[in-house]
Formats: structure tokens, C-alpha cells, sequence
């Protein structure tokens, strides 16, 4: 069983209220179709990712290893989303400063691309959770703060990190 950190995007505080009131999870990327069938190879997603953003790779915006570096990163986090979690893996989501520097904790139950549940925001690809409750950022120990506050929207949690999350109650 595997701890994940799934960021509520922009704009963080209603997302995030709507991640606790419904119960899931969700990215955007700029994906519009289902992941669920997509085999699980990083090339496959960053094959995916670059249909659906030519400009990821421009010329104009980086050098070639730093665009290839850029959708191998997003195409990764695609991909942990859809077939790296599974169901029972723990997730936390974070709804920052202005909502009270409070993390969500609960437990992921599935997949599901869904353009009816947050619709017109482009989050699509959402992950069912039965939210376990919330604890406060300022608990928690600084290493644990600084492993959480790296910037993808999607990463597995340390180790050193999971076990302190796990003390907090509930």
C-alpha cells in the first residue's frame, strides 16, 4: 500500500472543497478523453500528453532535454494517477493557505474519467476516496512539510513522511 499526494489545482479552494463535500480526487493535465485503457508505459502517456500539447515541446520555450524532461514528468504523473494508485493506497490533499493550511487523508477506491463532475474546469480524471478526515499542515514536522511541498500535482509520499501522516488522527 502506497500514500499519495494529489493537489488541488487552480483555483485550490474550491476544488478542494469540492474533493471533501463529493469524495474523490482529481487532475486535469488538459487530457479530455479516458486514461483507463491506456496501457501502462510512461512512452504511451508521453505520447498521449505531447497530442494533446504540441507546445510542451517548442522550440521556443526550452532546450530540447529540458522539454523531453517536462512531458516525461507530466506523462509520469498521468500515469501514477491512472494505474499507479490502486484501490486502498492511501491519498492526502492539501487546500493550502487560505483553507486553513488543512490536509485531507483518506483512502483511494477508484478510477473514473468523469466530465460530469467538475464541469467546465477540464478535471476529468478523478479518483474516488472515502475522506478518513482532515489534520493541520502546522503538525506536522518540518521534513514532513518540505517532502509535501515539492512541486508535482502527483507523487507517492515518503516513506518517513507516510508514517508521520499516519499517526495523525483519525
Amino acid at each position: 500500500m502506497t500514500m499519495w499526494m494529489v493537489r488541488a489545482g487552480v483555483p485550490r479552494l474550491s476544488l478542494f472543497q469540492a474533493f471533501r463535500e463529493k469524495g474523490f480526487v482529481a487532475i486535469s493535465f488538459g487530457i479530455p478523453e479516458d486514461l483507463s485503457r491506456v496501457r501502462d508505459e510512461l512512452e504511451e502517456f508521453e505520447r498521449i500528453f505531447d497530442t494533446h500539447h504540441p507546445q510542451a515541446r517548442s522550440k521556443t520555450r526550452r532546450t530540447s532535454k529540458q522539454r523531453q524532461s517536462y512531458v516525461r514528468q507530466q506523462a509520469r504523473q498521468l500515469r501514477d494517477f491512472v494505474h499507479g494508485m490502486t484501490p486502498d493506497d492511501s491519498v492526502i490533499a492539501y487546500g493550502g493557505n487560505r483553507n486553513g493550511r488543512i490536509y485531507l487523508k483518506g483512502r483511494i477506491e477508484g478510477y473514473n474519467y468523469d466530465p460530469s463532475l467538475l464541469p467546465g474546469t477540464g478535471y476529468l480524471h478523478v479518483r474516488l476516496v472515502k475522506w478518513a478526515g482532515t489534520f493541520l499542515r502546522d503538525a506536522l514536522s518540518l521534513g514532513t512539510r518540505d517532502a509535501l511541498g515539492i512541486p508535482p500535482t502527483v507523487f507517492k509520499i515518503p516513506l518517513i513522511a507516510e508514517r508521520e501522516i499516519l499517526s495523525k488522527n483519525p
